[in-house]
């Protein structure tokens, strides 16, 4: 059998379960790691090694009241994907390598086709939380987070936007209609690809090449 190659040593959960134990009542958690928790949600693993210990530890002290975890986040699939199916989310974020691999991904992951020189090069996540409610997202506040994106984007005159979310009002609260709008779907929900479109770049002249 082919050896395991990616989880989590006894030694690592020994470590998160004293570092919960040890914090302050009160304490919120994000967690990050390289990997998924679950072979499901990785495509190029068979199994997670203590994978499911991992979830269980964080599980057991999500249920105590002195402690929230806020979410369980992790990039080595290179894409966007949610698993809602432990207490807190479990988020899958994109890479910004330019790579994206849309033929090796766990099933309901979204990866974007990317190019280099154009917008699509750079890729980064932006995360909103509402530590008020303990939640990544709260439909109260979402007007507000969408209508201070749109007033710093517009002070960003070369910049482009591109905005995958399941809030339908989006593009109100952003102060401008997308110049693209796909709707797509992360597992059973529903979401939309909104595209706001900065002007282009200029054309670069083209070498002659006898030239240096």
């Amino acid at each position: 059998t082919a050896p395991i190659r990616y989880g989590y040593t006894k030694g690592q959960l020994a470590w998160l379960e004293e570092t919960l134990q040890t914090a302050a009542a009160g304490t919120r958690f994000l967690v990050f790691s390289h990997d998924a928790p679950l072979a499901k949600l990785d495509y190029w693993s068979f199994h997670i090694r203590n994978g499911e210990q991992l979830l269980d530890i964080l599980e057991g002290y999500n249920r105590r009241e002195e402690y929230q975890v806020i979410g369980f986040f992790y990039g080595h699939t290179h894409a966007d994907y949610i698993f809602e199916e432990c207490s807190f989310p479990v988020v899958s974020v994109g890479c910004a390598k330019l790579e994206y691999f849309t033929d090796k991904k766990p099933q309901g992951a979204a990866a974007w086709p990317r190019k280099a020189g154009t917008a699509t090069q750079e890729l980064w996540d932006s995360l909103a939380i509402d530590f008020e409610r303990e939640r990544l997202e709260d439909q109260e506040s979402l007007p507000q987070i969408y209508r201070e994106f749109g007033e710093s984007f517009r002070r960003l005159y070369d910049w482009s936007a591109y905005v995958i979310t399941a809030y339908e009002e989006a593009e109100r609260y952003f102060g401008r209609k997308a110049d693209k709008n796909r709707k797509i779907y992360n597992g059973m929900i529903k979401t939309y690809f909104y595209q706001f479109m900065g002007p282009k770049p200029p054309r670069r002249e083209k070498r002659d090449p006898g030239t240096a």
